[in-house]
């Protein structure tokens, strides 16, 4: 039976598009989340939200917690398109769905934070970040979960003073490299006056790009800092108390300036003379700040939610969020919740909507419209695709008939991870977009725009160096190109035996592999490595030298680079003269320069 009410947001300022917003207890009508018959289920597997009561635009949604039932316990985070004041958001029970989407899904816990570098919860100890960016959480010491007085309920982070607890977040050392506009907040609440980080990246007294959080015991303040390598941008707010309430700190930097705030409120501003770029090598910290291996700088308190973003959010924006995250009833007016069985569902079952669509019509591009009518999100479409056909290739054929435009059709599939992780299969979709394989290379490319990966993707379809390379060859067209495209080949293997063995694959021409390897290096020992390694027979190498250098004295030149022995340097070359006759012509030879024309193969160095 599905059920629903429609919520109306309060009276804000200004119009915030992609709005991430908290629901708790408080905005859900109660027969929402009494356990009741009309109720949403325990765990929330059932709730759906949407941006109106017409249900046209399906929102992304994070379930932190719902618990339904006697003393329900509630967050929710979702994206709300466009919040204004009496923005709409219409919530419903879903009669024929139970569980929630996969984070990674169109309506799934990563949508809801897309704008964001990393989010974490702080509430279950694993610090996940919820952007699915992978920039997780890595605790050092031993950190405990707390649930006093938190502005939405739940647990945060404990921090205890001077014992060396911190939170580290995984491959940050790259935020703000690229951009001066950046918003780094966190909610926390101090257990007593004194030094510590709230969040920094600031690990040493380096003179330059960091930003920090902390507390300043000796004014009893709170200090928002920023250094762009020529400026430091500093504000000071005060005062703390030991039994201060939880506080919203946000640090932002807008095109160099630096505009602090607390709960939602401008502290000052203060402008970088410098790039105004946070370009900092160093990762990010929680919970401590300055250097990591004194616990004076440990913080000594409650941190909740951590976000970051790669963009300056507004002092509106961040009132808006304070006032939504920290609201001590319903943010907004509840809708009542009532049984909607008697109005006529807008099917979610994908299956039943192809059917629906296949008796309008037989015509694959006007079934493609009305999809897309229904729903833009071009992942949505392509697993409405896939649900009903089952086979990538039919899939590929209907999207092909609305455009004969490859790559706009590939617009529709680019989210291959989100489709499959298995590699031979995101291959299959890839292929089915055009049985040429320089086209699918380029098209491979320009959407993982990772050539070490790509590599890999090909490796997974055939196995077979020799098609993975010809693919390769097919698009550029460029010996040295090609060759690039893998670094040298050692994102696919270490084993330079085996870089050889493509090479082999490839032509079995000695004057041919020397001009490949030409192309990849002009260090005439690293080509020679990976020439060599294909044989550890001196006699098999010597081969190779001859089927580039005909002229004698050319190749003896290459033997002397290829041993310092000359008894083990002449019985490569195999000539049936003692070698203590040319002694004395050899130091003649040595003097025989090898030009580059020619190609020849030398070997390390001992």
């Amino acid at each position: 039976m599905a059920a629903s009410g429609t919520n109306l947001l309060p009276a804000i300022t200004g119009v915030h598009s992609g709005f991430p917003q908290v629901l708790r207890a408080a905005d859900f009508d109660p027969a929402a989340i009494d356990g009741g018959s009309l109720s949403l289920s325990n765990g929330g597997g059932d709730l759906r939200i949407y941006s109106d009561a017409t249900k046209t635009t399906r929102l992304p949604i994070d379930v932190v917690r719902f618990v339904t039932g006697g003393t329900p316990d509630i967050e929710v985070h979702f994206r709300h398109p466009s919040a204004y004041t009496n923005a709409p958001y219409h919530i419903e029970r879903s009669a024929t769905e139970s569980v929630q989407p996969a984070e990674w899904e169109p309506y799934g816990r990563d949508a809801v934070w897309s704008d964001y570098y990393a989010v974490l919860h702080m509430n279950d100890g694993s610090y996940i970040d919820a952007t699915g960016n992978g920039h997780d959480g890595a605790v050092t010491g031993t950190l405990s979960q707390t649930t006093t007085s938190h502005p939405w309920g739940g647990e945060w982070t404990s921090f205890d003073n001077n014992v060396n607890e911190y939170i580290t977040i995984n491959g940050s050392s790259d935020f703000g490299d690229a951009t001066s506009d950046v918003t780094i907040s966190a909610w926390s609440k101090a257990n007593a006056d004194g030094t510590g980080g709230i969040i920094s990246n600031r690990l040493s007294s380096e003179e330059g790009d960091w930003f920090q959080i902390n507390k300043r015991s000796s004014a009893n303040e709170w200090q928002f800092s920023a250094h762009d390598g020529a400026y430091l941008g500093e504000v000071y707010v005060k005062p703390i108390a030991a039994t201060a309430d939880p506080h919203l700190f946000h640090l932002a930097i807008d095109s160099g300036s630096v505009i602090p705030s607390v709960d939602g409120s401008s502290t000052g501003t203060l402008t970088l003379s410098g790039d105004g770029i946070l370009n900092s090598s160093k990762p990010i910290t929680v919970g401590h700040y300055y250097d990591l291996s004194v616990t004076a700088y440990d913080y000594y308190g409650h941190i909740g939610e951590v976000r970051l973003r790669e963009s300056y959010l507004s002092i509106d924006w961040r009132a808006t969020e304070y006032s939504n995250q920290s609201a001590p009833g319903a943010w907004g007016t509840v809708g009542t919740w009532s049984d909607s069985a008697g109005t006529t569902p807008v099917t979610k079952d994908l299956t039943t909507q192809w059917n629906v669509l296949e008796q309008l019509t037989t015509d694959h591009a006007t079934r493609w419209d009305i999809l897309n009518a229904v729903d833009t999100d071009l992942q949505t479409a392509w697993h409405l695709l896939n649900k009903v056909t089952k086979d990538e290739f039919t899939s590929w054929d209907i999207l092909q008939q609305l455009s004969k435009d490859v790559n706009i059709s590939w617009d529709i599939i680019a989210a291959l991870f989100h489709i499959t992780s298995d590699m031979n299969m995101r291959w299959n979709i890839i292929n089915a977009v055009q049985k040429d394989v320089q086209t699918a290379w380029q098209l491979l490319n320009s959407v993982i725009k990772s050539q070490s990966f790509s590599w890999h993707l090909l490796n997974a379809m055939t196995k077979d160096v020799q098609t993975d390379w010809h693919i390769l060859e097919s698009v550029e067209r460029d010996v040295a190109i090609t060759w690039d495209v893998d670094s040298s080949l050692t994102a696919v293997t270490k084993d330079i035996d085996l870089r050889y063995n493509i090479l082999q694959a490839i032509t079995t021409s000695f004057d041919s592999q020397w001009n490949l390897l030409e192309a990849v290096t002009q260090d005439q020992d690293i080509r020679f490595d990976i020439a060599n390694a294909v044989v550890t027979a001196l006699g098999a190498g010597w081969n190779i030298v001859n089927g580039v250098a005909t002229d004698l004295p050319l190749r003896w030149n290459s033997l002397e680079l290829m041993q310092n022995s000359l008894t083990l340097t002449w019985s490569v070359d195999g000539l049936a003269i003692t070698p203590i006759t040319f002694i004395p012509v050899r130091p003649e030879i040595r003097q025989i320069p090898v030009p580059l024309e020619n190609r020849i193969i030398p070997v390390r160095r001992n």
